[in-house]
């Protein structure tokens, strides 16, 4: 899997370098929070985007029965040929909470990484790459609830997306809420 080694984050650390997802054969991507967290929402967007790729892409949730709370995961696989499971090994993690980092650490690829929220936990792990969701978009929108786009938008750079279609999934994922 592709980094962009290039790119750090607020941190100033630098994420592990891989390839861009153009260069993808199979990747298999990890997400889990609390309930609300917008876990399904990041998984919906990244299963979009790989299929804009011409990749094949298996999908699988777990939810607890509750309205709000509770933990919630997703994984993504998205690969070359088609697929009808996720893989044994994650190669990201993205961990809205610390309950998510450690589910999905012993799944991770030699290789693999976690990209978390540190403006809800912190993470110890040399894998590990935080990024203050919740706070950034808390500060500049004033809504907290949108730290799942912007975790999105941060698996697109890192990942070496193409921008404007990253922005074009956003917005047709979106569009039916304007109205």
């Amino acid at each position: 899997m592709s980094i962009s080694s290039a790119t750090p984050t607020p941190e100033g650390r630098s994420p592990p370098s891989a390839h861009p997802v153009h260069e993808l054969d199979d990747v298999s991507v990890m997400i889990g929070g609390q309930g609300g967290d917008g876990t399904l929402t990041v998984s919906d967007l990244l299963g979009r985007y790989f299929r804009t790729q011409g990749l094949y892409v298996y999908a699988s949730r777990t939810v607890l029965s509750r309205i709000r709370g509770g933990h919630a995961d997703a994984s993504v696989r998205a690969s070359r040929n088609p697929v009808a499971a996720v893989k044994p090994e994650v190669d990201l993690i993205l961990a809205f909470d610390q309950e998510a980092a450690e589910i999905g650490r012993s799944e991770l690829s030699s290789e693999g990484w976690i990209l978390y929220d540190s403006s809800v936990f912190h993470l110890d792990d040399p894998r590990a790459v935080g990024f203050p969701f919740a706070t950034l978009v808390g500060g500049a929108i004033g809504q907290p609830i949108y730290k799942n786009t912007a975790a999105y938008g941060a698996i697109s750079i890192l990942m070496g997306f193409d921008m404007t279609l990253t922005r074009k999934v956003i917005e047709d994922r979106f569009r039916r809420r304007r109205r």
